[in-house]
This record gives C-alpha cells, structure tokens and sequence, in this order.
C-alpha cells in the first residue's frame, strides 16, 4: 500500500528549490550588486542544511531497506547534471575549457553525489547510538574546517559539514517534526525568527564575509583572520541553523488552495538537475540578454522573476519523464 504523501512537504520542497534557483541567479550578479549579495546569504542562512534535512527525512526506507540501487541514481543523477553542464558551457561560455576534473564537485553537481554518500554513511552508521553519530559527526566538521586540504574534492567538506542535517533529517520521524512545527507558538516565534534573520541579514554590513562559511566548501582559512575561532563559528552555526530551518518548516502551509504547488514540489529533483545549465545560457555572453547582464541595474527584477518562472517551468510534468527514464531505467511506482 502506497504511502499517502504529505502536503506540506511538498510543498517545503517547492520552496527550497525555488530558493536553490534564485540563489544561483543570485551568483551571478552578487559581484556587483549589494542586495544579491545580502540575497543570497540570506537564503544560503538554511536553504541547503534544510533541503539535506528532507533528503535524510525520505531516506529512510532506502537506507532500512539497503536499496543501493536508489542510492545510486544520485550518482547518476550527478553524470547528467556535469555532461548537461558541458553541453551548455560549450556552446555558450566564451573561453570554456573542457576539464575532466568533475570529481573536484564546486558546482551543482555535488548535491547528488552527496547524498549517495550520505545514504552509504548512514547504512553503516545506523547501527550506532543517535547521540553518538550526530555528536561525532558535528565535531568532526568543527575540526575539518582547519585542514585546508578538505575543499570540493568529491565535496568532502560539504560532505562532512551537511552530514550533521541528514542524519538528523534520517533519525527524527515526520509525525514528531510536524505535530512540533504546528504549535501556535512555535508558528509566532517562527515568525520573529525569520524577521530577526532578515533584518541581521539586510542591516549588518559585509555579512557576505560569512558565504564560505554557509557554502560549507572550504576551510576557515578562506573567511577568518583568526582561525582559531573557526570551530567555534561552525559550531554557533550547529547552534542557529537549526532553529532558523524549525522556523521555515512551521511556516509552509500545510496545505496551499489547488494543491499545485505540492505538485510542483514532488518534482524538485527535475528542477535541481535542470536549471543550472539553462541559467548557464541565459547569463551568458554569447546571448546578451538585457536583464542578465551583470551590468544590469535591477537586478533584483531578474532573480526573482527569472528564479519563479524557471522553476514553474521545469517543474511541470513534460520534463518529468524523460528524467525518470534516466535516472531510473526500471519504471517503479514508490
């Protein structure tokens, strides 16, 4: 019997895609423009350890149940994301220069493989005490951080510093999670939360500095003059995080009027593997789209209106089965 599917997930999973989009637009202009910069760090403040927290949530069966064959498809998932990359900097990058080296992951593609590794982590890892993994893994990335050589070399750091959300994400039940986030005050402290952090975030000036510290791709040697406080940074991070994604998770409607953006959501996979290479061209030179130009003056106008229309776009059911066939050859009802 097919598990009935829960709206609000869903409809979390809408958002934190249309979050991945617009950050990613928001790349490309926060070189010239302050708001995409605060933009960006504002959405990078939870979007990716939440996402990984719902990877580890719906992991569960495939992690119990040692289905490696699903733990693969995000390998797979990973080779379609670099070659459709390839394909779009080819033709549309001015000085693309073809490098074999896609297992240095600083890039889209890494989201996939991390989660094939997390998935194989955890199958080990299970049969460990809860307190003892999450504790562990948390002080193992609090220390990472000081090896300069664990960079974006098969995403090893992400890997290790977004472990802490999967695990969390694979070890909670979404009963617990969801009878939690809909306590009335939770939904108002939430609501504090979220102002507070934009506030922080849009008045602090040069809180960019934190980016490799949200990015989780390198060490503490990148963004801190005394070093000696990177653990104890990433550890605030641990500490602030969390509460931040609570807060996201108690605000998304348990159901929206039509269901559509639920819909949506459970296509989030199509959106991630497709939207870089198409942003790819339309930013690119070769083009010289108006509103994509980094010279742009609004750019704001561009990431949001862009980010929204291009993940309505991928998420509608046209591109839905060719991925499918792709990632999974042997068609399965789940």
């Amino acid at each position: 019997m097919a598990t009935k599917r829960i709206e609000k997930w869903d409809n979390l999973k809408f958002f934190l895609i249309l979050f991945v989009v617009v950050g990613h637009f928001c790349e490309y202009f926060i070189g010239n423009n302050a708001v995409a910069r605060d933009i960006f760090v504002f959405i990078y403040s939870f979007h990716m350890p939440l996402f990984i927290f719902v990877s580890g949530l719906f992991s569960k069966k495939n992690i119990d149940e040692k289905r490696y064959e699903k733990m693969f498809s995000f390998v797979i998932v990973f080779f379609l994301i670099n070659i459709l990359l390839f394909v779009s900097k080819s033709f549309f990058l001015k000085g693309f220069n073809f490098s074999a080296d896609i297992f240095n992951m600083a890039g889209v593609p890494w989201y996939a493989f991390a989660i094939f590794a997390f998935s194989l982590i955890t199958v080990f890892l299970k049969k460990f005490s809860p307190l003892f993994v999450l504790t562990s893994s948390i002080i193992l990335a609090c220390f990472a951080g000081y090896n300069q050589n664990i960079s974006t070399f098969l995403s090893l750091s992400r890997i290790i510093v977004y472990y802490p959300f999967f695990y969390l994400g694979y070890f909670l039940r979404e009963e617990d999670i969801i009878k939690f986030v809909s306590k009335k005050y939770i939904k108002i402290l939430s609501v504090v939360i979220i102002i507070a952090l934009g506030i922080v975030v849009f008045n602090v000036p040069n809180i960019h500095f934190l980016t490799p510290l949200l990015t989780s791709s390198g060490s503490y040697f990148e963004f801190l003059d005394n070093v000696q406080f990177g653990g104890l940074c990433r550890l605030a991070y641990y500490a602030i995080v969390p509460i931040i994604c609570v807060a996201v998770i108690s605000l998304v409607p348990e159901k929206i009027p039509t269901g559509i953006i639920a819909k949506f959501g459970s296509r989030s996979l199509q959106v991630y593997i497709l939207h870089y290479p198409i942003i790819y061209i339309l930013t690119s030179e070769k083009l010289n789209i108006l509103f994509f130009r980094k010279d742009y003056e609004h750019p704001v106008f561009t990431i949001f209106v862009a980010g929204i229309v291009l993940t309505l776009i991928l998420s509608l059911k046209v591109f839905s089965e060719p991925i499918l066939k792709i990632i999974n050859p042997k068609k399965r009802k789940d």
